[in-house]
């Protein structure tokens, strides 16, 4: 569960994207999760950051919920090896 942004209550997940762009825009990775369920994810829902290089990168996290709202947010990582 997660909050789901525009009521601030807990919301079940049906599915989420994380996109991962590079500084100039560039996509690097995207992954989508489907069938989520209520509660904590199994480790199979776990995103690889492995390939990543050294670098700042752009995220946008999207889920969508049972009740048909979605939540999006932007952030930024490092990744430092």
């Amino acid at each position: 569960q997660v909050a789901d942004g525009l009521s601030g209550n807990l919301a079940a997940a049906s599915s989420a994207r994380i996109r991962i762009f590079s500084l100039v825009g560039h996509p690097v990775t995207d992954v989508t999760f489907n069938g989520l369920t209520a509660g904590l994810q199994p480790f199979s829902h776990v995103l690889d950051l492995s390939r990543l290089g050294p670098d700042v990168y752009s995220v946008l996290c999207e889920v969508w919920f049972a009740d048909g709202k979605k939540a999006s947010k932007w952030e930024r990582i490092g990744v430092v090896k």
